[in-house]
């Protein structure tokens, strides 16, 4: 369409809209009936239908451009992305009068937006090639909307919902992740607090002079969600022989260890014995004892934002190493690749006591970065032989 300089060797511009529905869960139109062993009776759950649902929709705009210098030996790939998903389905409360215990009610405007970023550069000298590549993404979520003129199909009211809690990431008293209008789907809140006086100081018992912790209003601690990820991989090959090296990194969010609370508060972790070497904690000037400080913070899976970490890591996440075997030392028979790969090889910053990538629940979307007693993440050593005839 223009006439580009000879060092501007490509450019495209892309726009896209799509629109894509989802079903909802199958048989929350109906009254479902449940047989009771007990009684060998059928009962009808306490969940009242709803028949007049829609397929949850998501309505996204992609715009970007990819861009070739130096007859192609530096690239640069940009996109934008917005994107919003509507009736989405969820339970409402109702009267118990009504002998239901909720409604199945749509509703919601969940919004994303976010840039993903790509530069790479690949270049030859004789026989040696280096390839890099550096990645960076950046997505912001938001809930533009909860419920907002959605009436309720038992009682014909309108439903007022400031928030939806949608999980509980432990015990009583550990984080909550809430839905409100402005948030984002990942945010964490908490109620629990050291008991404290009209000046904020920490009170203590006048006759033991120990702490303790009291319910307080919910207050937002952080997100779940990580504000931007990025990655570097380089490639250098010569005379058949090719490494990759791959460092990964996520920056921004939180993640929450029940692991680490039950384990401080047993005094079996490395952060329990920091606390018994440094003779305990200082508050309000005395001196509280390692037990009795862990027994206060680390009741049940932890109380209020105790054990709340920030998620950020970077990682060392793959080298491989490859030779292409000359085809004439197999008879010309096939082209033959050997090669060794590890993944996962080392965590180079982390401030969790645990890999914030990993999920503690796979199905459910609001109980992840939570760490309860899970595997540790791997590091996998393998090797590879690959055959083309």
């Amino acid at each position: 369409m223009v006439k580009l300089p000879d060092w501007f060797s490509f450019m495209k511009v892309r726009l896209s809209y799509t629109s894509v529905g989802t079903a909802y869960n199958m048989y929350i139109t109906r009254e479902i009936y449940e047989y009771n062993d007990q009684t060998n009776q059928y009962n009808t759950l306490l969940l009242y239908p709803n028949r007049n649902l829609q397929p949850e929709l998501t309505n996204s705009y992609e715009a970007g451009f990819n861009m070739r210098f130096f007859k192609g030996a530096l690239n640069l790939d940009a996109t934008y992305y917005k994107s919003n998903t509507l009736h989405q389905t969820f339970v409402a409360n109702v009267p118990s009068t009504s002998g239901y215990n909720g409604v199945y009610v749509q509703a919601g405007n969940v919004q994303n937006t976010g840039v993903e970023l790509s530069l790479g550069y690949n270049n030859k000298w004789n026989g040696f090639s280096w390839s890099s590549n550096v990645t960076f993404s950046y997505n912001e979520n938001k809930v533009k909307k909860l419920a907002d003129g959605i009436t309720n199909p038992v009682t014909g009211e309108a439903i007022f919902m400031p928030y939806l809690d949608k999980a509980t990431l432990g015990s009583t008293g550990s984080p909550i992740v809430r839905l409100t209008e402005g948030g984002s789907m990942g945010d964490i809140y908490v109620n629990r607090d050291w008991k404290r006086n009209e000046n904020g100081y920490v009170l203590l018992d006048p006759k033991t002079f120990l702490p303790s912790m009291v319910d307080t209003e919910y207050k937002k601690a952080g997100s779940l969600l990580p504000k931007t990820h990025a990655g570097w991989r380089n490639s250098f090959s010569y005379k058949g022989a090719t490494l990759n090296i791959l460092f990964s990194g996520r920056f921004g969010g939180l993640v929450v260890s029940n692991t680490q609370a039950i384990l401080d508060r047993y005094g079996v972790s490395k952060a329990s014995a920091g606390v018994r070497e440094a003779g305990g904690v200082s508050i309000s000037n005395i001196n509280v004892s390692a037990k009795d400080y862990l027994n206060a913070v680390a009741a049940g899976t932890g109380q209020g934002a105790h054990y709340i970490y920030d998620a950020s890591n970077i990682r060392l996440g793959e080298v491989s190493l490859e030779y292409a075997i000359p085809k004439k030392w197999v008879s010309n028979i096939a082209d033959v690749t050997i090669g060794l790969v590890a993944n996962n090889l080392a965590m180079i910053y982390c401030k969790a006591p645990f890999d914030p990538e990993l999920v503690a629940s796979a199905s459910n979307t609001f109980y992840t970065g939570v760490d309860y007693f899970m595997q540790p993440s791997l590091r996998n050593l393998g090797f590879s032989l690959k055959l083309q005839f």
